[in-house]
């Protein structure tokens, strides 16, 4: 029996069961197993969504958490359907007021989420209306609470009112999913079988309610929550299409913007990434600074394509050679300026990778005249324990890069002179 709480004498006399008190319970237990199982579930499901979902500012309002929507149906269902269970009467029998004001409270409030949950997928123009609905929701739980815990009503004398908001949202519901266009409202589509059966399993139970007076909603919850798992299934997995997509065109962006459009090197802004996250990281290694001869006479002479054709070759040696050492990256910073950083010790030599650069480039000579591609190059050790700047040996190196380039520069000269 379950009496109303402003003590009448009015009951509800609900199956009595005879029989051992043991089997009984096992036998309960037996058929409302599965039942737990999948309640149990929502709940869980609800409070890893909330705990998620609170790192991010005013979720509520936001079209990306549906998802989030959909767990506060599942959990309050999830709620109302354990309130039903004899299993959960019999065990928590010391606490059947909690569980009475679960039960009611969970069935007036099931509708406000799921209005929150359409409200995103159906035309914009049933927004404000939907806020109006779930206020209206809300306030009828708010009055009914109050007016229960202060014994001047109780839910189940105000059942009549709840039935006929909750009548008016789910009429709503429908009637917004209606009148939205599918083809600029795709997502409407997704609605309409766990929708229909959501509503279909809340109308049964009012109309049983009207002609035998009593609120039951066992099977038919079930049926809530397996189209509650199915849809936030579905829901989940056209989020992580989205958010993959989304993730791609970013990556595709980013690698645009750190990429050096003529070679395929990292460019500038990737060079300085890099030097915040080495000085962050204290990672040793040399810092070699090159910039390549003569382009500007290049330039002149045979045109800015075969400029252009010098830089593409010089780079597609740095990835060759960064191919073959992994601790080598290498960057485009200016016109015919590049940098390239050595994740090596003090032991390494340096001086032999900078003269098989030099003879690699020398190969790729694609001139008539006696024309030679070299570069000017400056090197330094950055050893984090002792320099904390990396700027200040990229700096060391690049004034040595200088000084050789000031020599090379003569050097071409001196020649061009013995040509004429």
């Amino acid at each position: 029996m379950q009496p109303l709480l402003n003590k009448k004498a009015d009951t509800i006399i609900k199956n009595i069961v005879i029989g051992r008190k043991s089997d009984i319970i096992m036998e309960k237990l037996k058929h409302e197993f599965v039942s737990i199982i999948i309640s149990l579930f929502l709940i869980a499901n609800f409070i890893i969504s909330l705990i998620v979902n609170f790192k991010v500012h005013n979720f509520l309002k936001s079209e990306h958490y549906s998802i989030f929507h959909l767990s506060i149906i599942g959990f309050l269902s999830a709620i109302y359907f354990l309130a039903q269970l004899w299993t959960i009467n019999y065990f928590f029998g010391k606490i059947h007021i909690f569980i009475y004001f679960s039960e009611y409270i969970s069935l007036l409030l099931v509708l406000a989420p799921t209005c929150l949950f359409v409200k995103y997928k159906v035309d914009v123009k049933f927004a404000k209306l939907f806020d109006i609905i779930v206020s209206m929701l809300l306030l009828n739980t708010l009055v009914q609470f109050i007016l229960t815990i202060l014994k001047i009503s109780e839910f189940k004398e105000m059942i009549t009112i709840s039935h006929c908001v909750m009548s008016i949202a789910i009429v709503f519901i429908l009637v917004s999913i209606f009148f939205t266009d599918s083809k600029k409202y795709p997502s409407k589509r997704s609605l309409f079988i766990p929708i229909v059966a959501m509503i279909v399993s809340t109308i049964i139970p009012l109309i049983y309610y009207f002609v035998y007076k009593i609120l039951v909603i066992r099977n038919l919850s079930l049926i809530i929550s397996l189209s509650l798992i199915l849809l936030e299934a579905k829901e989940l997995y056209a989020k992580y299409v989205f958010f993959k997509k989304e993730q791609i065109s970013k990556d595709i962006y980013k690698n645009l913007a750190i990429t050096d459009c003529l070679t395929g090197l990292f460019n500038r802004q990737a060079h300085e990434d890099f030097i915040k996250s080495i000085e962050k990281t204290k990672i040793a290694g040399w810092i070699l600074s090159v910039d390549l001869n003569n382009l500007k006479y290049i330039n002149d002479k045979f045109g800015h394509s075969k400029g252009d054709l010098l830089i593409v070759n010089f780079a597609k040696i740095l990835k060759q050679l960064e191919l073959d050492n992994k601790n080598i990256n290498s960057f485009r910073i200016g016109g015919d300026e590049f940098f390239i950083f050595i994740k090596e010790n003090k032991d390494f030599n340096v001086d032999k990778l900078v003269n098989k650069l030099k003879a690699l480039y020398s190969q790729h000579n694609d001139f008539e005249d006696n024309f030679t591609p070299s570069f000017s190059a400056g090197f330094h050790y950055y050893d984090p324990k002792i320099s904390t700047q990396i700027i200040d040996i990229y700096n060391l190196a690049d004034k040595l890069m200088y000084k050789d380039k000031a020599k090379n520069k003569k050097l071409f000269r001196s020649e061009l002179k013995d040509q004429e």
